[in-house]
């Protein structure tokens, strides 16, 4: 049986009484509020006067020897750039309008969002890569051009705020730039870490490193690695974190806009190589329900996947303002059956094919600006801000919680023994959170059928002891309109009486109050049909007994199983059991498992 939140609350209305759900809280603690200042490539440069800029026409155009020449003589980072590359078009270009946005457009985008990070909120200022155009043509002054950058963009920020970013293509192009970044980086970021995380700096590793910030584990990866192992490696170490962020230069979703096939494959796990580990990271994202902030392709976007692991968000974002006309934020594509290849090509139709079928949400345009990451212990949003508006002109939901249960199936009596995985989930804490169905094998059969069960939730309301769960529940918890503690248990306790019912418990010196975070310990022994509970007081687990009721004598700790099933909201399984499958409805899932079927 499959029991859905509805279906629970299927035999919960009685004279329009609704049987209220308990909330369900996080187990390890309250978790903390913040929020970042995100900024997309910034293609960092020497700006240009607008008269210079107009002589080089539309950007389109092929440009002389002697053209290039007029502008590397006087270029501060370019100058010792080769123009005889065999792209060297594409990138005098690049110079040009990356010279064009940085003397107005760029600083004003900047400066917008250092004005909203004087919120004390904000932990953080988060580029994502592709700081800098490069090109430089010597070591010394991709450093310069580094520095200049960061200096250029943090200083309207308010003082000591930390500065992170990750690699992206543009800060390892050119003569010895890759060497100069990551010997500049790695000290550089070691020490914004810990100046944010107040942990003792070490040297940060490449190409892929991680911290804690607070609750939430945060991913830093090269997008252009081929093995996926790794990155998913220090997600999978981590079961505790509360949120797990990626960040990436390199989206990890196919963009459907993109003019080649090497461009759509240029990005996180697309290369050559990374076929084999690209699933790996697609279900450990999806399990942790994972937020991966991403840019490179110039292009804001955003995708909500949901398949069978659970789900992921992504966000590609994007700070390269060419046009004034590129501070929008309406769509150009907000539905899934716009997300297609846009070429012929079979390859590009298969990174397309890989990701379309748990594409659930898509939104796509060419807007430039900043962005705004809030994190909460139950909603993490982006707020989209185009060019330098000051004022969000779309939040995107990256993960939303709902409270949830969960159903159980249990084999049949006698079976036991190890797990096929580690069986330690707390789904309220955010750790290995249980989406879609998780299958656990059962070992050899014997006679150890006891299940533990650690369930941490408060009570919003009193439901009336007329509202009875679903047929099947057991398991539950709640304070009844007498103020008692009640669980749900076969009626006659387990005598001649039919159906099932509501019996008051009590352990001693503790006393139900709603909005109090409880835990209860609820252990099922399948080999002889009955359950217990107990509650945590300063520590120590008091068993719930019977206070009254005439089949229940005083002092009953050990109630008959309604069902050889349960409902539970946050769940931690420990000993061996008869447990063999756990079906979301989950506790502390994504919104969208609410509104998408």
């Amino acid at each position: 049986m499959r029991l859905t939140r509805r279906g629970f609350l299927g035999g919960a209305v009685a004279g329009g009484a609704m049987f209220a759900l308990p909330r369900l809280v996080r187990a390890q603690g309250g978790g903390s509020s913040y929020s970042v200042a995100v900024l997309g490539d910034t293609h960092f440069d020497q700006a240009l006067d607008p008269d210079f800029v107009a002589s080089y026409g539309d950007l389109t155009q092929s440009v002389s020897a002697e053209d290039m020449a007029r502008y590397t003589a006087q270029s501060t980072y370019h100058a010792n750039w080769s123009r005889t590359e065999s792209n060297a078009q594409t990138h005098f270009m690049e110079f040009i309008r990356n010279g064009d946005m940085w003397r107005e457009r760029c600083p004003r985008l900047v400066a917008a969002s250092a004005a909203l990070a004087t919120s004390s909120s904000t932990r953080f200022i988060l580029q994502i890569g592709d700081l800098v155009q490069g090109d430089c043509g010597k070591a010394a002054v991709h450093v310069q051009m580094l520095n200049d950058c960061i200096a250029a963009i943090r200083g309207g920020f308010p003082s000591g705020l930390p500065f992170l970013t990750v690699l992206g293509n543009h800060d390892v192009r050119g003569t010895g730039a890759r060497n100069a970044y990551l010997n500049f980086a790695r000290p550089f970021m070691s020490a914004e870490i810990a100046n944010l995380t107040d942990v003792a700096p070490e040297t940060t590793a490449y190409p892929v490193y991680s911290f804690r910030i607070d609750d939430d584990l945060w991913v830093f990866c090269d997008f252009e690695t081929v093995d996926m192992n790794p990155v998913c490696d220090v997600i999978d170490a981590d079961l505790s974190a509360r949120r797990v962020f990626l960040v990436t230069h390199g989206p990890f979703t196919t963009s459907a806009v993109l003019d080649s096939v090497s461009s759509a494959r240029w990005r996180l796990a697309g290369r050559s190589g990374s076929e084999a580990s690209r699933p790996r990271l697609y279900e450990t994202l999806s399990r942790r329900h994972a937020i991966v902030l991403s840019g490179h392709t110039h292009k804001t976007d955003y995708y909500w996947h949901r398949n069978e692991y659970g789900s992921f968000a992504e966000m590609t974002v994007n700070s390269v303002w060419m046009s004034e006309d590129l501070a929008t934020a309406a769509p150009i594509h907000d539905k899934v059956s716009d997300y297609a290849s846009p070429l012929s090509s079979g390859d590009y139709r298969n990174e397309i094919a890989y990701f379309r079928p748990g594409l659930k949400r898509y939104f796509h345009n060419d807007a430039a600006g900043h962005y705004r990451l809030n994190v909460q212990d139950d909603e993490v949003t982006m707020d989209f801000y185009p060019g330098a508006a000051m004022v969000p002109a779309r939040t995107f939901t990256m993960w939303k919680s709902v409270a949830g249960w969960v159903d159980e199936d249990a084999l049949v009596t006698g079976t036991t023994g190890a797990w096929s995985e580690a069986v330690d989930y707390c789904m309220g804490g955010g750790r290995a959170p249980i989406a879609g169905e998780r299958i656990f094998t059962p070992g050899e059969p014997s006679g150890g059928n006891v299940t533990t069960l650690d369930v941490t939730m408060s009570f919003g309301s009193i439901p009336k002891e007329e509202n009875a769960p679903a047929e099947g529940a057991q398991g539950v918890v709640w304070i009844g309109t007498n103020g008692n503690f009640q669980v749900w248990t076969k009626a006659g306790g387990g005598n001649t009486g039919a159906g099932n019912r509501w019996v008051d418990v009590a352990a001693a010196g503790v006393t139900p109050t709603v909005g109090v975070d409880y835990t209860f310990r609820l252990k099922f022994d399948y080999r002889y049909g009955v359950y217990s509970v107990a509650v945590s007081d300063g520590g120590v687990m008091k068993p719930l007994v019977a206070s009254s009721g005439a089949s229940f004598p005083a002092g009953t700790a050990r109630f008959p199983l309604a069902k050889r099933k349960s409902s539970v909201s946050a769940v931690r399984f420990a000993g061996d059991g008869v447990l063999t499958s756990i079906f979301g409805e989950y506790g502390k899932k994504d919104w969208f498992d609410v509104i998408v079927r």
